[in-house]
């Protein structure tokens, strides 16, 4: 275990090699900046954080692969197999790219923002905006649904109160999936909020560097933490869902978010190093073990630090122009990334009343399968558009009144090009 918090510790010097701020004016940016390969630019705006487009490519691949998953585990239900049905085990780490991107746009936000008048205040209510809408349209559906026909969800909402108090990880840490049920999914989400309790507070109060240590700590924690429960036995369900033990892929993001605003061109090419040798542990990893499973002993020590690794370092070299961020800006991936949050919320209350209901679909060879997944897939989609639309946008459009204003750079992807060292914090 010694050799993975080494490890760590290059992937983190290899990332935050130069740690200088990103607080300049407005006025000594003009004239400074010079075209080059980086494809992000530093303005000073009236809103603080703008569009990074590559990011939504990343959210899209990010529930991509959660519902490749969950398609995986109904197709293994329903008695297929398959190359491909293996291959979708691994999908679980989609929730990991979620941690590290959300550690990583909301870190820079809270960043750029923090001298602002309303920090508090307006992160928390555009927060609200967000997520309460959706989390508890989808809560109140599932309830309704729970009481007129309980047998299309196998849900009779005996245990509620831990929905509304952002506790799935808890209960589901303690009791499992049988008592979390068709909401079992709403772990990762209380894991965030729990995370956002705390974290904002810190930004405001600490500098750059110091936030930096922070997070590398909290890593580092986070590690020790797990291997301690392993090697004391504490099932895997714990493990896998609590704050405590999952928090180093967030802050995976955050300190990939704090290095980038200190050079933001060597970031991105130094990037790939630790981003390559992650997916090499990873790859070694799953090899060893003959699994991809998240309650793998060596997956949840190891293979969740190099999760979170790789996910900041892809997050990172997705800034700067290379194949990764040509994939990430494919339209379709974008499109999916829009709608990526309904898509999370959604898929696993539809699949569980398609699949587990009182009629589940029965798969007549593999093109019928196809077909049924792609039908399902499809239903997915279309509910987190319409949810999206009808239901969370009106309430989206309330941002306006709690705008992110702030007097530090923020990165942004207007157009494409620059490259040089940007102003420094102390």
């Amino acid at each position: 275990m010694a050799r993975i918090v080494r490890f760590q510790h290059f992937c983190f010097a290899a990332i935050a090699n130069n740690p200088a701020g990103l607080e300049a004016s407005g006025h000594a940016l003009a004239g400074e900046m010079r075209e080059a390969e980086s494809i992000l630019a530093f303005g000073q705006t009236e809103k603080a954080h703008r569009h990074i487009d590559a990011l939504d490519g990343f959210r899209g691949a990010a529930a991509m692969m959660v519902l490749f998953y969950h398609f995986g585990l109904n197709a293994k239900d329903m008695g297929l197999g398959g190359l491909l049905v293996s291959a979708a085990g691994a999908g679980w780490t989609g929730v990991d790219m979620f941690f590290a991107l959300s550690g990583f746009l909301i870190t820079g936000i809270l960043y750029d923002t923090k001298a602002s008048d309303g920090y508090f205040s307006h992160f928390y209510m555009r927060r609200c905006l967000r997520i309460f809408p959706l989390y508890f349209g989808a809560i109140i559906v599932v309830e309704a649904i729970g009481l007129l026909s309980p047998a299309f969800l196998n849900w009779d909402g005996r245990h509620p109160w831990w929905l509304p108090l952002f506790a799935t990880n808890f209960v589901y840490a303690q009791q499992g999936g049988a008592v979390t049920g068709v909401m079992t999914h709403y772990w990762t989400l209380a894991i965030e909020e729990q995370f956002y309790l705390l974290w904002p507070l810190l930004v405001w109060f600490c500098d750059r560097r110091r936030l930096m240590a922070i997070a590398a700590a909290m890593i580092g924690a986070a590690l020790a933490l797990r291997i301690a429960m392993t090697l004391y036995q504490v099932h895997g369900e714990a493990i896998f869902s609590l704050t405590p033990t999952r928090m180093d892929s967030l802050a995976w993001g955050a300190l990939a978010a704090l290095v980038v605003r200190g050079n933001l061109a060597k970031a991105g090419h130094r990037a790939r190093i630790p981003m390559l040798l992650s997916a090499a542990g990873l790859i070694a990893v799953i090899a060893w073990r003959q699994t991809a499973s998240p309650f793998d002993p060596l997956m949840q020590t190891a293979g969740y630090s190099l999760l979170g690794c790789l996910y900041a370092s892809a997050i990172v070299a997705s800034l700067s122009a290379g194949v990764l961020r040509a994939i990430f800006l494919q339209p379709w991936l974008r499109w999916l990334g829009k709608y990526s949050f309904g898509i999370y919320v959604w898929h696993p209350i539809i699949g569980s009343m398609i699949f587990y209901g009182p009629h589940p679909p029965v798969a007549r060879g593999a093109a019928g399968a196809l077909l049924i997944f792609a039908g399902v897939g499809f239903l997915d989609l279309l509910v987190a558009w319409l949810s999206y639309h009808y239901w969370e946008n009106p309430f989206l459009l309330l941002k306006k009144y709690f705008p992110e204003l702030g007097s530090r750079r923020a990165l942004s992807e207007p157009d494409v090009a620059r490259d040089q060292r940007p102003g420094e914090v102390g």
